[in-house]
């Protein structure tokens, strides 16, 4: 991309074959794995400036657990009921600014993160007799953004002093939505027209039409400010003196929301 740019793209598609067997279905390996990513870099050198762009992406994806439900060393199982399947995404974003001066460096750094998680787990074990009725579907995501302005020294290997100050912020959100489940044996779920009509009168039904049991919804933010300085002094090839100093401030909250059946819709925050 000439002399003052650069790119980097890399993808992969990793496949994992599965090791354990369910004899209750008699499917073999169900704990197969796919995980896609890509990884893109672009660095721009125009003068005294760098301008650098960093993005990643991942999935990772399997359709039923790695769970074997015996004590002999069998990669084995006979009373997992209903699958168990998962998937897990993470993305990055990042964008770097440098300008170069005679007295020090100005670089601001701005990032961007987001994770997902979703998963559904057979809960039926624990009943008996051995039915797919019960799950624990759990949905978990955050997004973190923080930006990063600091000030530095010069790069002057003949310099004997070093310094670097700057601020910080970032703010997080977390949040996860979980519970217990209930399919009717056979899988049967009421008409959405039914659903209308009845109103509140029938229980609450998750995304997949399981009637849900107990539900827990929580949304958390976390606020985080900085203030930061380090200053070194050279004292020989071998010895270096440095005083620094971090000021900071967390803030944190959130709400957490109870429902299901026989439960009063509860707020807590």
């Amino acid at each position: 991309m000439g002399e003052d740019a650069a790119m980097r793209i890399m993808a992969f598609d990793r496949r994992a074959p599965g090791y354990v067997d369910d004899a209750r279905s008699g499917q073999e390996d169900v704990n197969t794995l796919r995980q896609r990513g890509v990884r893109n870099i672009i660095d721009w050198q125009p003068g005294s400036w760098e301008v650098k762009f960093t993005y990643a992406w991942q999935r990772t994806a399997s359709p039923d657990i790695a769970f074997a439900d015996n004590t002999d060393g069998q990669l084995t199982r006979d009373y997992i009921t209903q699958p168990s399947p998962s998937t897990n995404q993470y993305s990055l974003a990042e964008l770097d600014l440098r300008q170069r001066y005679d007295w020090g460096d100005v670089i601001s750094q701005t990032a961007y993160v987001r994770k997902t998680s979703d998963k559904i787990l057979d809960e039926s074990r624990i009943l008996e007799p051995y039915l797919p009725v019960l799950a624990l579907p759990d949905h978990s995501p955050s997004g973190t953004w923080s930006q990063e302005l600091r000030f530095t020294s010069p790069d002057d290997p003949s310099s004997r002093w070093s310094w670097v100050t700057g601020l910080f912020y970032s703010q997080q959100r977390l949040g996860f939505d979980t519970g217990y489940s209930l399919t009717p044996p056979g899988g049967g779920v009421m008409p959405p027209l039914l659903t209308q009509l009845l109103g509140g009168v029938l229980p609450e039904f998750d995304a997949d039409g399981r009637i849900t049991l107990l539900r827990i919804v929580a949304n958390v933010v976390i606020d985080e400010k900085a203030l930061f300085a380090d200053v070194t002094r050279r004292l020989s090839d071998d010895l270096e003196l440095g005083l620094g100093a971090r000021f900071y401030m967390t803030r944190s909250g959130g709400i957490v929301d109870l429902t299901g059946i026989g439960t009063t819709n509860i707020r807590l925050g």
